[in-house]
């Protein structure tokens, strides 16, 4: 496996919507998030998308355990784009965050464990409970070579 690619960034608090899935992790492999995605970026201003602007896929484990292996899954785009009625909503907290690169078709299991573990190596503290994978506005999920970010907000004191 190849070296992780990180970089640190900043936000101020950020709005999002869209609409979100129950996942029970040991079936993820037959969850469409194609069509979730779509009908998301169908109610999305993708024509004012700017190349800096990102849609996320927020993952909240708060309620996971080795009993219940159940997680949320919200795929959201920026509020100031989103025209429809969303399910929900999300605000990113002002922060700082890191964010690994990752080969989407390559996004995996294996990745989110060597990016943990990186975390835990490098005594980085973080928010726990969740993490998200940020796309930019030129994303394109059947190319080949697109990339995503895995996010974490870096813990403060």
């Amino acid at each position: 496996m190849s070296k992780l690619e990180f970089e640190y960034f900043e936000i101020e608090d950020m709005d999002f919507c869209g609409d979100e899935v129950e996942i029970f992790f040991p079936e993820i492999d037959n969850i469409d998030f194609g069509s979730l995605w779509g009908g998301v970026m169908q109610n999305t201003d993708t024509a004012n998308m700017k190349v800096t602007d990102f849609t996320i896929g927020f993952e909240d484990y708060t309620n996971m355990t080795k009993e219940n292996q159940t997680f949320v899954y919200k795929a959201l785009a920026p509020a100031k784009l989103y025209q429809g009625t969303p399910s929900v909503k999300l605000t990113l907290k002002k922060g700082k965050y890191i964010k690994f690169k990752s080969l989407f078709k390559d996004h995996g299991p294996a990745f989110f464990q060597k990016m943990y573990k990186f975390m835990e190596d490098e005594k980085i503290p973080f928010e726990g409970g969740y993490d998200f994978e940020l796309m930019y506005g030129d994303f394109i999920p059947e190319d080949e070579n697109a990339y995503c970010y895995v996010c974490l907000k870096i813990k403060e004191d």
